[in-house]
């Protein structure tokens, strides 16, 4: 038995060419639907994306968890169940994150409408003997959608027309209107490599995502606070990295900074404020931006008092330049964002 997390993208895709269902028997219709097109692999994950546009993620070091709970036919404590699922979300949302700026990069075209992922479109998903299995149902998202899109019985009859023809109607194959070559996954692949180890990283990527995520439904007030704590956390770490970088000893076997001090220096006395122009007086940021980043925190404060119109989509755009300033510095990852917003008329 092998268990992976899939999930499918807010828009369908073809990973590799769309299949000529006229030249496909009904027979070999899921299995044309489910086949592994693309495959990445190392010793710490896979990344598996099927013809239909299926994601399949499997983290190793939790995968050998699951599988010595099941040998000892002990049921996995609940708390621990849910961190992993946790860590798969984060992992999740990341990838979907870089895959969609990898076709941003590659296509130039801004096909998906990112949202983040939750535990209700995830499912798992499993194989014996690399065969299909079982896999839970989203049926609390649209993925279920998708889900049932591999199966021929859950493809509608339109009268007059044959099973073929019903079949390129629906909007699970007559929508998936981008063909993906190797090259678009390599891409975002290449990206996910250089973060997939450090689990702080992956878990900001994730953040990010959920902050876009509600910025492109108009809600700028929650997108701006979710960017901010990830501002306030890079600027801790430098706070800390500068902290450490001073930490030496002035007189042999007397450190700069002992405990003490130390814990006096990361107190709550010391505002993201304060550390803020500390980091400027410091030259560790630029002035330019610590100016940016004081006209952000402002904003925060304001919305944190309940004042919910101080916060506008520039205001959130201003606060994603620096996030990804803070990304490119910290993972060599430039991301170049889709910023279009997913509003409807009324």
């Amino acid at each position: 038995m092998k268990g992976y997390i899939g999930f499918y993208t807010s828009r369908p895709f073809w990973a590799g060419t769309r299949p000529k269902f006229n030249e496909i028997s009904q027979e070999k219709f899921t299995d044309i639907m489910s086949q592994e097109v693309f495959i990445f692999k190392n010793d710490d994950y896979e990344i598996k994306i099927c013809k239909d546009g299926l994601f399949l993620f499997r983290l190793e070091a939790i995968a050998r968890d699951l599988d010595q709970a099941r040998r000892s036919e002990k049921p996995l404590d609940f708390e621990i169940e849910v961190g992993y699922w946790s860590k798969y979300l984060h992992y999740l949302n990341t990838i979907y994150l870089l895959f969609e700026l990898s076709i941003l990069k590659k296509i130039g075209i801004s096909y998906f409408e990112i949202s983040e992922i939750t535990n209700k479109d995830a499912f798992s998903i499993q194989f014996n003997n690399e065969k299909f299995d079982g896999c839970s149902i989203s049926d609390l998202s649209i993925i279920s959608y998708y889900q049932q899109g591999r199966f021929l019985h859950y493809y509608k009859l339109y009268e007059g027309l044959n099973t073929d023809q019903s079949i390129l109607m629906d909007q699970r194959i007559a929508g998936r209107l981008l063909e993906l070559t190797q090259d678009a996954f390599d891409s975002f692949v290449d990206d996910f490599t250089k973060i997939y180890n450090d689990f702080k990283s992956v878990e900001i990527l994730s953040d990010f995502t959920k902050a876009l995520s509600e910025y492109k439904i108009a809600n700028y007030s929650v997108s701006f606070v979710l960017s901010w704590f990830i501002i306030e956390s890079y600027l801790n770490d430098k706070w800390r990295t500068l902290l450490r970088s001073k930490n030496f000893e002035p007189t042999p076997g007397i450190k700069r900074i002992n405990s003490e001090r130390m814990k006096y220096l990361q107190d709550r006395d010391f505002h993201i404020s304060v550390i803020q122009n500390l980091l400027e007086l410091f030259d560790v940021l630029e002035l330019p931006k610590c100016k940016k980043i004081d006209k952000l925190r402002k904003i925060r404060n304001k919305l944190v008092h309940g004042d919910e119109n101080s916060c506008h989509a520039q205001d959130c755009s201003e606060a994603f330049k620096i996030i990804t300033d803070f990304i490119l510095e910290h993972t060599n990852i430039s991301l170049q964002l889709n910023t279009s917003r997913s509003i409807r008329g009324l």
